[in-house]
């Protein structure tokens, strides 16, 4: 679940429909990313799919009693958590392999502390991507290319669609996405998100096809409802919201 706390309520965005909006990004993106590749179905199947592992676990918000507040994806337990990723990889590779190479890819970057609640996660996923591969017949030319950008991809579309969901739109009136630079035709600059106004973001330099529209879906739950009658029913209770906004390319004549 992605949590953003207000004065007086939360904001909460399940994890698989953050997903979906990184998948509309890779779908509008230019197709010069995709070199002509036959991956490129798979790549953004791949976007859609990445954080799957996360609809069970959303389907009811837990309680971070340190915290005092939902947990959100940052702060979840870590064992669950990755028993989830596994499952969520594994659901893709049953349907499409290379998405699945791609997907284990991404969660395996996300980990970095060598505790060995990480290890028997990392050491599986290495397994996985080695068969993959094997059974892709990826070479290390063609890994270090084009599915290097396909992962690329995957990485700054859920970069920017976290960005997207963790913050007030408008709020924050430009980002720069650090190593953005390295996707291919970005003209070595850094991407750089900035709101125009509420209804409207632009990204430049810009990587999109043209101009599109993007649904938030969420739920705003209530502090003192949460007290009265607890996290879960609030949760359940309250309606199901979206925000819609475009993202813009703000130098087209």
């Amino acid at each position: 679940m992605i949590v953003r706390e207000k004065i007086n309520s939360y904001i909460l965005v399940k994890q698989h429909d953050h997903a979906y909006i990184s998948g509309q990004l890779a779908e509008n993106w230019n197709d010069d990313i995709f070199q002509k590749s036959k991956n490129r179905n798979d790549v953004i199947y791949s976007v859609y799919q990445h954080d799957r592992g996360w609809i069970a676990l959303d389907h009811t918000p837990f309680w971070n009693d340190l915290s005092k507040k939902p947990y959100s994806f940052i702060d979840f337990p870590l064992v669950p958590k990755l028993v989830h990723y596994k499952h969520g990889i594994d659901e893709v590779e049953r349907e499409n392999s290379y998405a699945a190479l791609l997907c284990s890819l991404h969660f395996c970057a996300l980990l970095t502390s060598n505790d060995n609640e990480y290890q028997w996660f990392l050491s599986h996923e290495e397994d996985r991507q080695k068969k993959l591969k094997n059974d892709l017949k990826i070479n290390p030319g063609w890994h270090q290319s084009l599915l290097h950008s396909h992962f690329d991809l995957l990485q700054f579309c859920d970069h920017l669609s976290l960005y997207l969901c963790m913050n007030k739109p408008g709020q924050q009136k430009s980002y720069q996405f650090k190593n953005s630079a390295l996707l291919p035709f970005t003209k070595d600059m850094e991407l750089t998100a900035s709101w125009i106004n509420t209804e409207q973001l632009s990204i430049a330099p810009f990587p999109f096809k043209d101009d599109f529209e993007i649904k938030i879906k969420y739920k705003e739950i209530f502090k003192q409802d949460v007290s009265k009658i607890g996290l879960v029913k609030a949760y359940h209770d309250a309606d199901d919201q979206e925000f819609t906004f475009r993202i813009i390319n703000s130098e087209k004549k």
